[in-house]
Order: structure tokens, then sequence, then C-alpha cells
């Protein structure tokens, strides 16, 4: 019978039981894999169940919002990943069509005069 088994990530030997009861843990938490449980104060979760609070601070605070979104239980899981996606594509869009607006609209005439001054 071992008495002593190797610890492959540190390179040194341990007792047998000890690697057994390693090996069980690691199985037995690869087999109760679930959503991560975050733990919120009472007072901070009556702010984050807020819908209202909740899209407020999203359009002021910008994708910083979107852990709040996720926080919140009033909303369900399609529509929290519907917010997520929807929100993403418009803080990517809407600065990309800002710069192509400011571009044409204000930088154009600048190009044409100077253009035209050669």
């Amino acid at each position: 019978m071992k008495k002593f088994a190797a610890d492959e990530s540190r390179g040194a030997l341990v007792p047998a039981a000890a690697a057994q009861h390693l090996v069980e843990s690691v199985t037995e938490r690869s087999q109760h894999r679930s959503a991560p449980v975050v733990c919120v104060d009472s007072s901070l979760r009556r702010f984050l169940d807020n819908r209202l609070l909740v899209v407020g601070l999203m359009l002021l605070t910008g994708p910083l919002g979107l852990p709040a979104l996720w926080l919140n239980r009033r909303f369900s899981a399609p529509s929290k990943i519907f917010g997520t996606i929807g929100f993403m594509l418009l803080t990517i869009v809407l600065p990309i069509a800002m710069i192509w607006y400011w571009c044409h609209h204000l930088l154009q005439p600048l190009v044409d005069a100077f253009v035209i001054a050669m």
C-alpha cells in the first residue's frame, strides 16, 4: 500500500489519504457546477431590484451599469441577454456613427475649401 502520492502541482509527496481526498473534492466540484452565487447586502438588493433605477444607471454610466442589470432579479434571463447585446451594440455603433457624421459634415467643407485653394 502506498503511503505517499506525488503532488504534481508542487513536485512534492503528500500522504495518499490527502491525495485521494483532493481527487474526490475536485471530482465532486466538477459534477456540481452551477452559476456563482453573489451575496448582496439587503439595502443594496432593494436598489438593484428597482428596474427604473437599473435602466437609469445603465444610461448614466454606460456599460458599467451592466452588472446591475445582471444582479436584478426582476429582469428575466432573455431580457438580460437582449439588453446586454443591444446595449453593447449601442455602445459600439453610436460613437462610430457620431464620428462618421462629424467627419462628413464638419470636416468635408474644410477639405473642399483646401482643394479649391490649391
